[in-house]
């Protein structure tokens, strides 16, 4: 019997509990000693015959082999690492079975494996890659057509590449060319695992470099991809509060800053925090159970949280320093965004498109020359474009207009940050740390009605934090300069929310609890989009004010019409998984065709109703919903109570009810476009990317 048998890595005490038992039992090792660790010979019996493969030919080796099985002897053939990557092990089992000898296969940690233990790695980080490719250059053993070096960096997954540290140059030039970016965090990791294991974190254009400063000229692993820096990833669902198992019940609002614990007083009221306490005193535990399932663990992903921007530049050098925007911007998940080169007067040309598109406008200029361009634009603090200049030596950062509802400040922090830069905060409410109410409404799915009340709330704010400092601050004269990590203002939450239900109750502002559920035709024109949406509103008498999200299924995220409306009309577009759609269970509409194409029968129901869910509460779990949904009870839709138990199923009017939220608009088809609508009850819970 012969045992193939992985050595591990590297370190002796890697190889598997079965793999030392069977070094220990062999009568005969062949071991691949240019590779492999010599002390796990340790483990072999004294009287154990030993052979060193890399003197050896595959003939050599399968004679050794047959002499042994001839005379009941049994054999291990030790590779490196795990004997199925580049083990050349296949033409050794062909040639046993010919000769009708029993083998079997014991495995081993890869080199790729020890080298991401050594740097503390993973290589599947959500949102940054979920694959990793092992590959290798083409040395004196080619690689098939379409597994080149390009075709793989072409993903922008997590990479491992074997066998090729004596060709950093050439790799790092391939997997450029191929897709990653100069920048692309990368490491090389030499002997992984073994006490004299070298272990190097660089960028894929500095690779070569690296090598040569190192001494690695072989036995190395070379990792490729953003995994390496660990930064900007999603957390997992796996081990969320709010995802369900079948091993633990999700839990509400736990681990959420939405949720916040609330006082006797707010309970008696119905409200938790700004949103509701679910009750759940005096209920059966069947009851309770079928409440808590309403909540399915869906993290959909907001792909718009910053605008589409426009870059306008004047000299050389901003054009330059644009380039490197252009790409961060990309990195903050925009599509298109768009450089342009002008003179001072041709740059009115596009600035009337970016303002009617809300595209976020960025100057690589002086001050100056932004405000005097954008001048005949400016026309509303509500509606306005976003507009950030960056001075042309890339190190300061300045939002001009639409600081909040906008986005420039959010938008302004993230280049900075990414540039290296400082940014240069100026409203008002962010240098004082005051309460900042159309942040809030944005973040929070409010509507704000009266327009007056940014105004006055944040002048009741700004001359409540000035009282407090007089004292101390008598001789300080205003902060004109934010160059903190953190601009958002620092509230005290309990009497907001007083504020906010006050707010509410008056009208001032208005929840919006609509969400529009969305699929499409791949590359749908932005104009037939916009005509189906405005007509399919209008029919069901909704107002796109009280529009929350437009939803759809991930692999739509990119699609450029429904991003640009979505932008245009500054509403957060969420994407999906198509299993998080179907774990919303039955009770949509379903067709074959579209589960073929996505791998879930429906995807504008059921990403309305997804988006529900995830942003907003239930009708049964929420006392008053219909109070809070619509004051003036105007649009309200009459909800059968005794229907609460059910996640799924229709009230007494027909309303159809799906996971506790009511579709109130099932599939409509626009020609290649549909749409649904889903409604559910304002909680307070934010809605950010």
């Amino acid at each position: 019997m012969v045992h193939f048998v992985g050595a591990g890595s590297g370190a002796v005490d890697l190889i598997t509990v079965r793999g030392a038992e069977l070094l220990k039992n062999a009568d005969v090792i062949i071991y691949a000693g240019s590779l492999v660790n010599r002390e796990l010979l340790f483990y072999a019996k004294k009287d154990a015959v030993i052979y060193d493969s890399k003197d050896m030919t595959l003939s050599d080796v399968i004679n050794t082999m047959k002499d042994a099985s001839e005379k009941g002897l049994d054999i291990v053939r030790l590779h490196t690492g795990e004997p199925s990557i580049y083990g050349a092990v296949r033409e050794q089992m062909d040639e046993l079975d010919k000769l009708g000898i029993e083998y079997d296969s014991c495995p081993g940690v890869t080199a790729a494996f020890g080298a991401a233990a050594a740097l503390n790695i993973e290589y599947t980080l959500p949102d940054v890659s979920q694959s990793l490719i092992i590959t290798r250059m083409e040395g004196r053993t080619a690689v098939p057509e379409g597994e080149d070096i390009e075709s793989f960096a072409a993903h922008q997954a997590s990479m491992a590449i074997y066998l090729s540290a004596g060709m950093m140059d050439k790799l790092a030039a391939r997997l450029i060319s191929g897709g990653y970016k100069p920048d692309t965090p990368a490491a090389i990791v030499y002997k992984a695992t073994w006490p004299d294991e070298k272990k190097v974190v660089t960028t894929v254009e500095k690779l070569a470099e690296a090598a040569a400063e190192n001494g690695i000229k072989n036995l190395a692993v070379v990792l490729v991809g953003d995994a390496v820096g660990h930064e900007k990833y999603d957390r997992s669902k796996l081990y969320s509060p709010d995802f369900t198992t079948e091993f633990r019940a999700a839990k509400r609002c736990i681990e959420d800053s939405s949720c916040a614990v609330t006082d006797n007083n707010t309970k008696a009221n119905g409200l938790h925090g700004i949103g509701y306490e679910v009750e759940t005193e005096g209920l059966s535990d069947n009851k309770r159970i079928k409440s808590e399932s309403f909540d399915i663990g869906l993290q959909g992903k907001i792909v718009n949280r910053y605008p589409e921007a426009d870059i306008f530049t004047f000299t050389d050098r901003a054009e330059k320093l644009a380039g490197k925007v252009s790409e961060h911007l990309a990195e903050l998940g925009n599509i298109s965004p768009a450089v342009f080169r002008c003179h001072k007067d041709e740059v009115k040309k596009r600035l009337s498109f970016s303002f009617e598109e809300k595209r976020a406008v960025i100057f690589i200029s002086a001050s100056g020359i932004a405000v005097r361009c954008i001048a005949d634009y400016v026309m509303d603090k509500l509606c306005d474009s976003p507009v950030i200049v960056i001075s042309e030596d890339g190190k300061y950062v300045i939002p001009l207009l639409s600081g909040h509802v906008g986005g420039a400040n959010d938008l302004a922090v993230a280049i900075a940050d990414r540039l290296g830069a400082f940014k240069v905060i100026t409203t008002a409410t962010d240098i004082s740390g005051g309460f900042q109410l159309d942040n809030y409404a944005k973040s929070h799915q409010l509507y704000i009605a009266d327009r007056q009340l940014i105004k006055s709330v944040a002048a009741e704010s700004l001359e409540n934090k000035y009282h407090e400092h007089d004292a101390e601050d008598d001789h300080q004269s205003c902060v004109n300069i934010i160059n903190a990590d953190d601009h958002q203002s620092h509230v005290d939450m309990t009497n907001t929310d007083e504020y906010i239900k006050q707010l509410i109750s008056e009208g001032g502002l208005v929840p919006k609890v609509y969400y529009l559920g969305i699929g499409c035709r791949r590359n749908k024109p932005y104009g037939d989009i916009k005509n189906a949406i405005e007509s399919f509103i209008a029919d069901n008498k909704i107002e796109l004010c009280r529009l929350a999200a437009i939803a759809s299924i991930d692999v739509k995220k990119d699609e450029e019409g429904i991003r640009r409306w979505a932008d245009t009309n500054r509403v957060p577009f969420v994407v999906y998984s198509a299993e998080d759609l179907a774990a919303l269970g039955d009770g949509f509409s379903s067709s074959e065709t579209v589960l073929e194409k996505v791998g879930v029968d429906n995807v504008c129901e059921r990403a309305a109703v997804a988006a529900a869910v995830q942003f907003a509460g239930g009708f049964s779990e929420c006392e008053g919903s219909e109070r809070i949904n619509d004051p003036d009870n105007s649009n309200s839709l009459t909800y059968d109570g005794d229907n609460a138990e059910e996640k799924t199923g229709k009230s007494s009017d027909g309303t159809n009810f799906i996971c506790d939220r009511k579709l109130i608009a099932k599939k409509t088809v626009f020609d290649g476009i549909t749409l649904a609508l889903a409604e559910g009850v304002w909680c307070g819970k934010t809605i950010r990317g």
